[in-house]
């Protein structure tokens, strides 16, 4: 059918209108991540050869293991019925932090490890974001930039507590207990680094367990700035960054915005998986692709300002490089903890846990990955599917050399 041109654009409006007040947007096969680097990769590298499009090492190797995620040719277990000899292979997974599916059960056991600092008191989450005049300099220094951001949220809330602290106070030297989140990215996927916290609502002193923490953010706001762009301008040096320092202070007079909830966490265990849910997955759930034709990649999010549900089209080579760019170097550490939740502290033993240990020796249970799926999908790996009968481990497959399992 010949469309009008004068009507093409209207048309086009109500169809992105429709589909974006539209809450069942899954397409009808799932759209992977590695699908579509598999599809796209090769031709990715040579369109960012000509544009001279810098790609870290780090991005290559974790691409890679992603790509031969499954992949038999990167090794398998072998399982045999010895019912009726039907035989199931099992592959190695590449556990890379950039893989959707491997990255499930790193947020799980990181949820659990978390669960286990805990303290039983009312929790507030906190965001600590940075101007956008400061993002360039942190994509290309993103290594120093990001420890500093940590160090200057960490001295920040120091700060505030000896603000806090009457001098009949000063010997509980009282210490907070928090845990900071790094994210690099937006909802629509671009370079945006901010930092996630949860913070206990009580301070611990050498003799006083509990004090509560009272937060005045006007004052967390002007004070991280300050903290963070001295910090920034010691590394960087004056000359250098002096000029972009005086251009952020005249733009932002109440200070960098830090988003704070009016009130505590409902269910601290949902706020942890929130802020850790791509500690170990890429910065998009697949379940938000909706679109991917070889060329051409759609996604949904929900708009921050207004909760508005908007479509992302972007070119598979541009959907490829807002992904790659959150890609962490090696050894990145992306969450970590502070005060009673980093270190042992006289009153440690009186801090109550949030979560008992009988739930942590429960959930023992389920860690091999058999029970995993057992427990969370209600399906079992290992029951033949014609017999109905346990499979056994047979062998194990590694660079092309099978090892039976006897001689393992």
């Amino acid at each position: 059918m010949c469309i009008p041109e004068n009507n093409k654009d209207l048309l086009n409006k109500r169809f992105i209108d429709f589909i974006s007040n539209t809450t069942d947007l899954k397409p009808d096969t799932k759209i992977r991540i590695k699908d579509i680097f598999n599809s796209a990769w090769d031709d990715f590298l040579i369109y960012a050869k000509k544009e001279k499009y810098d790609i870290r090492e780090v991005i290559f190797e974790e691409v890679d293991r992603i790509m031969k995620c499954g992949s038999l040719s990167e090794g398998y277990y072998t399982y045999v019925c010895k019912d009726c000899d039907t035989v199931h292979y099992c592959p190695f997974h590449c556990h890379s932090r950039f893989c959707p599916s491997c990255g499930v059960n790193a947020i799980l056991k990181k949820t659990d490890d978390i669960l286990q600092k805990m303290v039983n008191v009312p929790h507030r989450h906190l965001v600590f974001t940075i101007p956008e005049e400061l993002r360039k300099t942190f994509q290309r220094k993103r290594k120093v930039c990001i420890n500093i951001l940590f160090e200057s949220i960490n001295d920040t809330i120091k700060y505030i507590i000896r603000q806090g602290t009457t001098k009949k106070e000063a010997n509980e030297d009282y210490v907070p207990g928090f845990i900071s989140t790094l994210h690099t990215f937006g909802r629509d996927l671009k370079w945006n680094p901010h930092i996630h916290v949860i913070i206990a609502e009580c301070l611990s002193g050498n003799n006083n367990v509990y004090k509560k923490l009272f937060i005045p953010y006007a004052l967390i706001r002007k004070s991280f700035q300050n903290v963070l762009l001295k910090k920034l301008e010691k590394h960087f040096g004056i000359v250098k960054f002096r000029a972009l320092k005086n251009k952020i202070y005249s733009k932002t007079e109440n200070g960098f915005y830090v988003y704070a909830k009016e009130n505590s966490c409902k269910n601290v265990k949902d706020t942890i998986k929130y802020n850790i849910r791509y500690h170990g997955r890429p910065a998009i759930a697949e379940s938000r692709l909706i679109y991917f034709d070889g060329t051409i990649v759609k996604f949904w999010y929900d708009r921050h300002e207004d909760g508005k549900r908007v479509i992302e089209t972007l070119h598979v080579f541009e959907f490829i490089k807002r992904l790659i760019v959150h890609i962490q170097e090696k050894y990145t550490n992306t969450i970590r903890y502070y005060g009673f939740y980093n270190r042992t502290l006289r009153q440690s033993s009186k801090l109550r846990k949030l979560v008992n240990e009988t739930y942590f020796k429960a959930r023992e249970c389920i860690n091999s990955w058999r029970n995993k799926l057992r427990f969370y999908f209600n399906t079992d790996p290992l029951i033949c599917k014609f017999c109905g009968k346990i499979m056994e481990l047979s062998s194990i497959t590694i660079k092309n050399k099978t090892y039976s399992y006897d001689s393992c």
